[in-house]
């Protein structure tokens, strides 16, 4: 898959970032170009050879001359993915069949994995290989996991493996996109580690923290390559950083010495590279703080 063109035509900025940090955490080796410039998508078109181009139906639209350019005969090699968030008219220009797709909008990001790994493939097998847990670490994990909810009272945790999917949790996820999160929050723990590691080249954990104003968002590591992350709603049994913290450290160092270390193998990359810039506002506006 290395060098791949994707091109991303999307006029809502934080839509337009969850659909480069979709294709990063599939592969980071993927070219990625973000526009609504019509001479910039054009010139790109006229320029690149481009595998997957995922754009708003509507936007497409209002520009004719980037609509014209995609239902020529030379574009039925490339997957294109349309998104909205109603169904298209029976009379639009591009119809959804063979190379032609189209993602509803709000976007599922299951769904939006599924799609792309449909085009390109399985997710970087290469890179990450394959994790899961046994029926015995399942168990003992679901343990310890339920065993921390009760300490700290919280809303929901998950554990997630390198690739941003959940592998376990305990709580309610409603109305809380976790794929979305556990990819984002990677990007956020790995840069405290590349910092941590100009002082102690021996990393123990790393905590991310994200206080709201209604719900307080953890996210620890659990060794080199899962997630450990845990969603507080404030209320009168509230527990406080002090407090889960406490918990949260003893639960990942345990999961990690006696669950996990015999399950994963070495030298793997550790969470996803994503950039970190606009975390803080899309985990707002993903669980509402």
């Amino acid at each position: 898959m290395t060098g791949k063109n994707i091109l991303i035509i999307e006029p809502d900025e934080f839509v337009s970032s969850l659909f480069n940090k979709s294709f990063i955490g599939f592969d980071p080796n993927l070219l990625i170009t973000a526009s609504t410039d019509v001479q910039v998508i054009l010139t790109f078109l006229s320029q690149q050879d481009v595998e997957i181009i995922i754009a708003d139906a509507a936007y497409l639209l209002e520009q004719p001359a980037i609509l014209s350019n995609l239902t020529g005969p030379e574009r039925h090699a490339i997957h294109i993915i349309l998104t909205g968030y109603d169904s298209l008219e029976s009379d639009y220009p591009l119809v959804v069949e063979g190379n032609i797709h189209f993602l509803s909008k709000p976007v599922d990001s299951r769904n939006l994995y599924s799609l792309i790994e449909k085009i390109l493939g399985p997710v970087r097998t290469s890179d990450l290989g394959h994790f899961s847990l046994s029926k015995d670490q399942f168990a003992r994990c679901n343990e310890a996991l339920i065993r921390l909810r009760n300490n700290i009272n919280a809303r929901c945790i998950m554990v997630s493996d390198p690739v941003g999917r959940v592998l376990i949790s305990t709580g309610s996820l409603e109305g809380i996109s976790s794929d979305t999160i556990t990819s984002l929050l990677g990007g956020g723990l790995a840069t405290l580690l590349e910092a941590g590691r100009e002082l102690d080249k021996e990393a123990v954990l790393n905590l991310s923290y994200r206080e709201g104003k209604n719900t307080d968002l953890y996210a620890l590591n659990i060794g080199e390559v899962l997630i450990l992350i845990i969603i507080i709603d404030k209320g009168r049994f509230y527990s406080k950083l002090g407090t889960v913290w406490y918990y949260a450290r003893q639960t990942a160092l345990s999961l990690d010495a006696e669950i996990l270390k015999s399950n994963i193998a070495p030298n793997q990359p550790i969470f996803n590279n994503v950039n970190n810039e606009t975390i803080d506002e899309e985990i707002d506006r993903l669980i509402n703080f």
